[in-house]
């Protein structure tokens, strides 16, 4: 399942991408939008924040898409570098594991219902 999403930028709060994510990866996902977005307020670049923690910027990528699970250790390291707690990181997460959940629902009812009216015609 990982790697199929596409990261777009400029991504709105919430655009309901993570309903289509598997439970175990709203996390990533929110852990890599607040990464994004703490990047952007200092105005660093995916660059200069990958040389401050010691990867290549194409991490930092994968990171904010959500594509690529951040470790203990390299949170710890990024909060530092965007000097946040590393609680920032999970402000608001279930918040966001709250609305995937009716919006998946309401997308699976609106499947069925196309699937029952194709089969009518």
């Amino acid at each position: 399942m990982r790697g199929q999403f596409v990261c777009r930028v400029g991504e709105g709060a919430f655009d309901g991408r993570a309903a289509r994510l598997p439970p175990d990866s709203i996390a990533d996902w929110h852990l890599g939008r607040q990464l994004r977005r703490r990047r952007r307020m200092l105005r660093l670049t995916q660059q200069q924040v990958a040389i401050a923690v010691g990867v290549r910027f194409q991490q930092i990528q994968k990171y904010e898409c959500g594509e690529t699970r951040i470790s203990a250790a390299r949170l710890w390291n990024l909060a530092k570098v965007l000097d946040v707690p590393v609680g920032y990181f999970f402000e608001s997460l279930s918040q966001a594991e709250h609305r995937t959940a009716p919006e998946s629902a309401v997308a699976a009812r609106s499947t069925t219902r196309a699937a029952r009216e194709i089969g009518r015609t």
